[in-house]
């Protein structure tokens, strides 16, 4: 049985912040598309589907629940089910639980992000699911 890889969309405007989530991943089976902004991670969304998103929240233009809200929209279009995010945060998530609550298949990490974290969050969300 060959390898098989999970699509990941890291959106984040910290490039630090993509580098060791890539670093943190580049021995696992996991294909990753970076964008620094919700406008860059809409265009890849519009053309490709994948088995999660890592969304930064706090980004300069969108936030990525606005980003998100918009994703679920074209999923709606598309006829597909929802896909997996993950929220990354440096700020208090207890701030976020209304919003959360209102995108499902969707849970968050604090930044700074500890790889064994990462790692059993997308077990969870792409994996086990």
């Amino acid at each position: 049985m060959g390898d098989c890889f999970h699509k990941i969309l890291l959106v984040d405007d910290s490039e630090s912040n993509r580098l060791l989530v890539e670093l943190y991943l580049e021995d696992h089976l996991y294909s990753i598309t970076c964008a620094s902004n919700g406008i860059g991670a809409l265009k890849f969304f519009e053309i490709d589907l994948y088995d999660c998103i890592l969304m930064d929240v706090e980004m300069p233009g969108m936030n990525g629940f606005e980003v998100v809200e918009k994703m679920r929209a074209i999923e709606s279009q598309r006829g597909s089910g929802e896909t997996p995010v993950i929220f990354l945060t440096a700020h208090d998530r207890c701030q976020y639980v209304d919003k959360i609550r209102k995108l499902s298949s969707s849970r968050f990490l604090a930044k700074p992000i500890r790889r064994i974290d990462l790692l059993n969050n997308l077990h969870e969300m792409i994996v086990i699911r």
